[in-house]
């Protein structure tokens, strides 16, 4: 089809792959107008199943035309139930194209929002898993070879702050028990085995590995 007739069909039943990512853009979008309470997932999906029983439909048109005596009293010639036949294969093969493709789709935005959330637990964490990321990064040894940092960990804590935007005063004691290697007040980051287990597979997911 060209792209003239493509502007204007509503179904694709008879559509390419191709023909298909062409058309997919405008029927997705007319499909969250209709339905703006759903997203682009659930047209994903819904387009999944009917390309699903599409091709259900095609293979059994493909099982009918294969029986004998149906081939006998409706084609004239082998031609035509060859062509007939290579019709339905075709048939078959662009909807199954066509789902891999939007299995592909799905997969992206999956992606995304995996992404989103992992990105938001990052660095939208409290000050106790902020100062365990600057430490299993190197950050905080990095800082403390500066000798304004070495010398004072209020200084450390003022930094660290404007970093983390999290005020001076949390941050402070959270340092004071790192660096003194403490658990007073329980204020030691490390105190918390969960914590730190789900900032290291953080990283690690990441690719980022501590020595």
């Amino acid at each position: 089809m060209v792209n003239s007739e493509l502007d204007s069909i509503v179904e694709t039943s008879s559509c390419t792959l191709e023909e298909y990512k062409y058309v997919y853009p405008r029927l997705m979008a007319d499909f969250v107008k209709q339905w703006p309470d759903f997203d682009e997932i659930t047209f994903l999906e819904r387009e999944k199943h009917l390309h699903f029983l599409l091709i259900e439909a095609y293979e059994r048109g493909r099982l009918r035309i294969s029986d004998f005596e149906y081939r006998r009293k409706f084609f004239n010639s082998e031609e035509d139930f060859f062509n007939s036949m290579s019709y339905f294969e075709k048939r078959i093969a662009s909807h199954k194209k066509i789902r891999s493709y939007l299995d592909s789709k799905i997969e992206d935005i999956e992606k995304v929002d995996v992404i989103e959330t992992f990105t938001d637990e990052c660095f939208a964490s409290n000050a106790v898993q902020k100062i365990i990321y600057l430490n299993e990064l190197g950050i905080i040894d990095l800082l403390r070879k500066e000798h304004c940092f070495a010398t004072s960990v209020n200084n450390l804590a003022k930094l660290i702050s404007t970093i983390t935007d999290e005020k001076p005063t949390t941050i402070q004691p959270y340092l004071n028990a790192l660096l003194n290697q403490t658990e007073a007040h329980n204020k030691n980051p490390y105190g918390s085995i969960s914590t730190v287990e789900k900032v290291k597979m953080q990283l690690a997911n990441l690719g980022f590995n501590a020595e």
